[in-house]
């Protein structure tokens, strides 16, 4: 090949550009490490409380299609045992686009940890359903 040379590659003169594996360069590499292992424990650990700090869960666990419009869904709700929450339930069509919703409320007497079901009638045929959020009242 033309303009290429057959032989090992020069050396790069180190008084001219600095030596690449000296102790400077190693130390920068450590602290670029260490920042990132920072940086990712701090996320590992906000993520862990956010998802922590929740006080109430809820997600289909089953769902069925009763009629060629309509989705039965059972959602399992944890929550405080004395608490009053409200779940909106959301069916998608085949798109992903939101169908049908039903606000789904689970009062104290239903406990800490209950499934609920939820009938929900959509525009279009449904083919799947979701917890879109709960909140206290």
């Amino acid at each position: 090949m033309a303009g290429v040379p057959d032989g090992p590659a020069t050396p790069r003169p180190a008084d001219r550009y600095g030596d690449r594996t000296g102790p400077r360069h190693r130390a920068r590499v450590r602290a670029g490490l260490a920042l990132l292992l920072a940086a990712g424990v701090a996320l590992v650990a906000w993520i862990g409380l956010h998802q922590a700090d929740r006080p109430v869960r809820a997600d289909v666990v089953a769902f069925d299609l009763p009629t060629p419009t309509s989705l039965r869904a059972q959602v399992r709700v944890l929550k405080d045992e004395g608490a009053t929450v409200v779940c909106r339930v959301v069916v998608r069509d085949a798109g992903a686009s939101v169908v049908g919703a039903e606000e789904l409320v689970v009062g104290p007497e239903a406990g800490g940890r209950t499934t609920v079901p939820v009938l929900v009638e959509a525009s279009a045929p449904p083919v799947t359903a979701e917890v879109g959020d709960c909140r206290e009242e």
